[in-house]
Parts: C-alpha cells; sequence; structure tokens
C-alpha cells in the first residue's frame, strides 16, 4: 500500500464521522473537564496545588475524545495508535492516588464522549463531583490528627500523659529512642479544643522541652 494510498484511506474513513458529531462530542468533553478541574480545585487539600496538573487533567478529557473518534472501529488505526502512543515516557510519578483517580475520571470523560455515550459520561460525572463534594465537606468537619514529638534528657513523662489526657481526645505513643541520655517520644493525638490552644497550654506547661507538633499532611503546627 502507497503513501498516497494511505491517505486516501485515512481521509475516506475520517470523512464519515460528522462534523457536528465531531464538535458534540468535544464540546461536551470540555464541558465535563471543566467540572473536573473546578471539582479539583475545590476538593483539594494538599500543600501545594498544582495548576499545571490541573489543566493536564483537563487537556487529557479531549486528547482521548478524539483519539477516541480517530480510532473508531477501525482495527488498523487503533493497532497503529497503539505503536505510536508506545513510545511516550511519562517521566512524572503520581504518588497521589487521589490523583491518579482523576486522571481514570478524565480518561472516562474522553472516552464516552469519544463514543458518542454522552449520557454515561454526564451522569458519572454528576455523581462523582457530588461524592467528592459531600466528602469533602465532611473532612472539613473532623480533625486532623496531629503528631507530637518529645525530645529531652529531663521530661516528666508522667506529667505530660496528664497533660495529654486533660487536653486531647485520644494519645497513643507510637514510637520511644533512646540514644545518648536524650529520649525521644513520638505520640498521636487528637485535640479537643484548637490546634493554637493546645499548643499555648503545652508551652506554658513545658517551656524548657523541646517539642514539634506535626499533621498527617506534613504542616507545622507548632512547637
Amino acid at each position: 500500500m502507497t503513501r498516497s494510498e494511505i491517505i486516501k484511506y485515512l481521509i475516506a474513513n475520517n470523512a464519515a464521522v460528522p462534523i457536528v458529531q465531531i464538535a458534540a462530542g468535544l464540546l461536551v468533553a470540555l464541558l465535563l473537564a471543566l467540572c473536573i478541574y473546578f471539582v479539583y480545585r475545590k476538593t483539594y487539600s494538599g500543600v501545594m496545588y498544582s495548576k499545571d496538573f490541573n489543566i493536564t487533567v483537563l487537556m487529557l478529557s479531549l486528547i482521548t475524545t478524539f483519539i477516541i473518534m480517530i480510532i473508531g472501529s477501525n482495527l488498523a488505526l487503533s493497532l497503529g495508535m497503539v505503536g505510536a502512543l508506545s513510545i511516550i515516557r511519562f517521566r512524572t510519578a503520581v504518588k497521589n492516588s487521589r490523583d491518579a483517580a482523576f486522571l481514570f475520571w478524565s480518561i472516562g470523560v474522553g472516552l464516552s464522549c469519544g463514543t458518542g455515550v454522552y449520557t454515561i459520561g454526564i451522569i458519572g460525572s454528576v455523581v462523582i463531583g457530588a461524592v467528592l463534594l459531600i466528602f469533602n465537606k465532611i473532612s472539613l468537619s473532623e480533625r486532623n490528627p496531629y503528631l507530637l514529638v518529645v525530645n529531652g534528657q529531663k521530661i516528666d513523662h508522667e506529667k505530660l500523659e496528664d497533660f495529654l489526657k486533660a487536653n486531647c481526645q485520644r494519645f497513643v505513643l507510637r514510637m520511644t529512642n533512646q540514644s545518648s541520655g536524650s529520649v525521644e517520644c513520638t505520640y498521636e493525638l487528637l485535640f479537643k479544643c484548637s490546634t493554637g490552644d493546645f499548643v499555648g497550654r503545652l508551652q506554658e506547661a513545658f517551656p524548657d522541652a523541646d517539642m514539634h507538633l506535626l499533621s498527617y499532611q506534613g504542616e507545622l503546627g507548632g512547637e
């Protein structure tokens, strides 16, 4: 098969997809991708929000949509597309499972819009977005657990645990490390009061102790 015959073959097959269907698929994919974009931005709870990643999620829906439209039911094109995409190497690891879920959501939208099954993409996106927004509000009302790291040579651990009993809903000793006369203890705890009040009471009760308060998200709570 010559090059001109391949080009004619591709043009003939692509012409089978109406322009209206292409425009409708890309438009619906764009609207759903914008929904994903705003849900990700609204529900993000980390420290460093990546706008580039969120835009990539948006683009992925559109890219998947027109790739599915190109492939259609053509076996030759689908095999060629697999070979073309196999040369791509993604060097940025997705460390957060939540981000990976958004990528799958974006790809799912692209697949539904590319095949013309808009109802599944719309209903699925509405359900997923609503679930994420609901759980985001629930998580905001919950108190986050913290790690209290205590380091020193002369620490009254009985006094410290009495203080924790009075000011925490619960606390658990997670680790104890002793070296060169110095003892380091790590407690997991959940406050009864706000973080600021707890830090103030802690400094007042143990003014000379070396203590660090860290959340599980890696944010500095006080010391």
